[in-house]
């Protein structure tokens, strides 16, 4: 017996009574990736995977002892022997996140290491840390996460096997459609021959003995595996063709570590066509958002009697959400004698697409290996053409869900299956943003249903590229069936939490799940809209309902669409847009896109504005004065508006919107308003869709204020888009602006359109917070902030003051004898109702350093600004109505239980 091996079979002793692994679950000589291997591996459950891996032991005669070598692994935690001890190494998702944690330990050392940390060396705590825990990080996490576990080396190797593999299938697919062109039997082939790689490299059985240069015989073997109804029958130079393909899929390596989820990546991007996507509305639901949705059930899941349970996953797909099931039921508390048999009993999926039923079949089999297939369950049908959803559903406890988003289809299966769920059963569904607030009569009456009959835990609002290739927004919905007699939903709490539209987001909660935004509502609130919308505002508490009783914007402007030239139907040889003039051409604007200022306006072309050339004409060819909001949204996140002004009154394409003046109110008073931070946080949290749409704007609250108010705001707006006109100051340009000059206009601008809502400093506060850090579009200068992040709650306009300015370069608030006593004087004025017009702009000149000079002395002590998301109150709350609601189904199944 080697050294080596001596100290292996050691630390696997040490780790089986010191951190309590299952001998079952310690391999030896673990093979991973291309040409890996490792002396020991261990893991939390099976399948012995990326996932489920927690630790790696690497000696002095292994293939290498650097760390990066095995982060494919998946480990967290690697024991690297160095002489004759060990140092414990956390790997991170990257090589500057790999770090010592212990060092120089001999295996007794090591044993009492593991024993010490009995909270957080444990298999089933690494998993944990690596899954689920990832979603609320929970105060007993903090440990794993700051010392044992980096919680993005999960996602970061899963992408890396993902990529790789479709990489591979996708190069060998092409290499053969070269030959034959795109036919199905081609990408048929290649993952067969793929799925009879897999299988053998997890030793399932009848594969242990596979050579993957038998075409044939794979292909056989893999056919009959699943019980396909078209098996292959190739052709001798279709066979000799494959030979490439044989030799790529051979140089993936040991592919026995390859996550059951990685595959969805080659299902969607290999192996589903455009035109499957664009028919059917296909598209794959990104694994971590699955885990997300499925974790967030567990604890309903342990709720419900063991004999109960039964999951349905209607338009499976790869069946990702029965997967993650598989791999959350093993960590949960089922007594079931055999989990296998568990699985394909209660497990069922159905698809009208064969072939992605053979990926679920392969899934499935790798998730639960190395236990055969014999996935009865999973059903090729159409399950919108019968009742089959309806009695499915009624016979189901759990539901999970991405269905097909074309042709309202999402819509479609909620409504039938939701309402035949039984009291108690649970759901996750994944669906069209659009369900959420869509005015068409079936989903108002679906939402309905949900916020009477249901427990509507969680809403969720995700943005668009979520998905590969859709672009949709999406929502996810977390509830469960209740029995509306016997429990109010008013009395339940629904937590509502978004992610922002941006790069940056996205990628955080595909990593670290974080929401921008969280919210606690009154599940009862959502009846209070006349359409039942499950979607409130962000920000409703602290901003909207201030402003609920003011005006809107349709109370001073009429809003609406452009011109949308023909389509399919335009006459023949039709000019539309042109450079140059041509007969029925107006000169105009056609799209909002490129680079262009709001003091300005974006490039012009000639619009054909002829009758027989237009669909719709909207407001488009009226050609009034008017200001012009882009339709699609334009700058980084929370802007939304690059308004303005056409006093020519030009024709204009459907990408923008027209906010014409209703009465005396000046164009550009409603440009400055349209331009403001308010205007375009309100777009921001009320657009759910990527288009500005005429029914939100004209719902913008529009502060109260008389001639002299507009008038001043007026004067500042006309001055920025003045000297904004005249560029940049320079040697050449004496004449043209400074930047401070120009950014003192700008922000003046929109302090006193603020002005005139006279918001609590806390909430103004609250409002440009929201755009910190985010260069503002349409502006020649760098605006990303409206002052310090350390500046206490003070009004824009009063921050701006000369005195408030004084005191924060160390000098007095104070004004001097003679402004305090014309302000005294015009303040009598106001009171006796003598004031002039000059009068009143003096005083609220005034106005402004005596407030200004106030939160001078108010803010001695900074405050704390206002934070967005949830708080400890609110968290209880919805604890305490999620434990309710729970005493009232158990109640309901007893007494079930009891009649039948």
């Amino acid at each position: 017996m080697s050294n080596a091996r001596e100290r292996i079979e050691q630390i696997q002793r040490v780790l089986m009574r010191g951190a309590e692994f299952d001998e079952s679950l310690l391999e030896r000589d673990y093979k991973f990736a291309h040409r890996k291997r490792i002396p020991l591996a261990g893991f939390a459950y099976r399948p012995l995977d990326a996932r489920s891996a927690c630790i790696g032991v690497v000696t002095n005669d292994a293939f290498s002892r650097d760390v990066a070598d095995y982060r494919e692994l998946g480990a967290p935690l690697l024991l690297v022997e160095s002489d004759d001890a060990f140092n414990l190494w956390r790997v991170g998702s990257e090589n500057s996140g790999d770090k010592k944690i212990a060092e120089s330990m001999s295996v007794d050392g090591i044993r009492q290491y593991f024993a010490e940390r009995p909270d957080a060396l444990r298999p089933h705590r690494i998993y944990e840390a690596k899954t689920s825990a990832r979603i609320e990080r929970p105060a007993k996490q903090l440990e794993l996460f700051s010392a044992f576990v980096d919680p993005e080396l999960l996602p970061a190797v899963e992408q890396q096997i993902a990529k790789r593999l479709t990489t591979t299938v996708v190069s060998c697919i092409n290499d053969v459609v070269s030959k034959f062109g795109p036919n199905e039997w081609v990408i048929k082939t290649v993952f067969r021959l793929l799925a009879g790689k897999i299988l053998r490299d997890k030793q399932v059985p009848n594969f242990r003995s596979l050579t993957l240069s038998h075409v044939s015989d794979v292909l056989r073997r893999v056919e009959q595996h699943y019980g396909s109804r078209d098996p292959l029958t190739l052709s001798p130079k279709q066979l000799s063709s494959l030979d490439g393909v044989v030799d790529e899929i051979q140089s993936l390596g040991d592919l026995r570590n390859l996550t059951t989820e990685s595959l969805g990546d080659v299902y969607e991007q290999a192996l589903i066509t455009k035109e499957i996507r664009k028919i059917h509305g296909t598209h794959k639901t990104p694994s971590y958002l699955v885990d997300y949705v499925v974790w967030q059930l567990a604890k309903w899941i342990e709720e419900i009697p063991v004999d109960e349970l039964r999951f349905f996953e209607p338009g499976c797909g790869h069946a990702p959400f029965l997967v993650s099931l598989m791999r959350l039921l093993r960590t949960l508390d089922i007594k079931t004698p055999n989990l296998s048999e568990f699985f394909r009993e209660r497990f069922v999926g159905v698809d009208n697409d064969p072939f992605a039923l053979e990926i679920a079949r392969l899934s499935l089999t790798l998730a639960d290996e190395p236990n055969p297939d014999g996935w009865h369950g999973l059903a090729e049908a159409d399950m919108y053409a019968s009742d089959l959803l309806e009695k499915m559903a009624a016979q189901s406890t759990v539901l999970l869900t991405n269905p097909p988003y074309e042709g309202r289809k999402a819509e479609e299966l909620l409504y039938r299956v939701l309402p035949q769920l039984p009291v108690g059963a649970i759901f996750g569904a994944v669906v069209p943003a659009t369900l959420l607030f869509s005015d068409k009569p079936r989903a108002i009456k679906l939402r309905k249903w949900i916020t009477s009959s249901c427990q509507l835990a969680e809403v969720d609002l995700f943005p668009e590229r979520i998905f590969t290739f859709a672009n949709h927004e999406c929502a996810v919905l977390i509830g469960r069936i209740i029995d509306k007699g016997k429990l109010s939903t008013m009395a339940l709490q629904t937590r509502i939490r978004r992610v922002r539209n941006d790069v940056e987001a996205r990628s955080v909660f595909r990593l670290d799940y974080r929401f921008d935004s969280t919210r606690y509502i009154s599940q009862g609130t959502f009846s209070e809209d006349r359409n039942s919308s499950l979607w409130i505002a962000e920000f409703q508490s602290e901003i909207w309902n201030f402003l609920g009783q003011f005006e809107r914007l349709s109370s001073i402007a009429h809003v609406n669409q452009g011109l949308q030239h023909k389509g399919t139907t335009l006459p023949k040889n039709a000019q539309i847009i042109s450079e140059e003039r041509f007969i029925g051409s107006k000169l105009g604007f056609f799209t909002s896109s490129g680079k262009w200022d709001v003091h300005n306006h974006p490039q012009k072309k000639y619009l054909n504005i002829s009758a027989d050339v237009i669909r719709r004409k909207g407001s488009g060819t009226d050609c009034m004065p008017q200001i012009l909001v882009n339709y699609a949204p334009i700058g980084q996140r929370p802007w939304r508006l690059k308004p303005f002004v056409d006093p020519v009154g030009r024709p204009f394409t459907s990408r923008f919107l027209s906010v014409r003046p209703i009465g005396s109110t000046d164009l550009v008073f409603l440009w400055a308003l349209l331009l403001s931070p308010l205007a375009n946080l309100f777009a921001n949290t009320h657009l759910l869709k990527r288009d500005v749409t005429k029914g939100i704007i004209e719902t913008f609250p529009i502060p109260p204020a008389d001639e002299i108010s507009r008038n001043r705001v007026c004067s500042i707006a006309s001055q920025y888009i003045d000297l904004a006109s005249r560029n940049a100051r320079s040697l050449i340009n004496p004449g043209g602006y400074g930047e401070s000059e120009l950014l003192r206009l700008l922000t003046s601008l929109d302090a006193e359109v603020l002005r005139l809502y006279q918001l609590p400093a806390k909430s103004e506060r609250f409002v440009l917070e929201q755009f910190r850090g985010a260069q503002r579009p349409g502006v020649p200068i760098r605006f990303t902030e409206y002052y310090p992040p350390s500046t206490p709650d003070v009004p824009l306009y009063a921050y701006l003051s000369k005195s408030y300015q004084r005191w924060l370069r160390g000098g007095s608030p104070e004004l001097s004898d003679a402004d305090l006593a014309a302000y005294d004087t015009l303040v009598g004025k106001v009171e006796s109702g003598k004031l002039t017009k000059r009068e009143a702009n003096r005083l609220h000149n005034l106005q402004t350093e005596v407030d200004g000079r106030d939160y001078a002395v108010m803010n001695q002590i900074p405050n704390q600004t206002i934070e967005s998301g949830s708080d400890d109150f609110d968290q209880r709350l919805r604890e305490l109505s999620d434990r309710t609601a729970s005493a009232v189904i158990k109640r309901s199944r007893n007494e079930n239980s009891a009649r039948g």
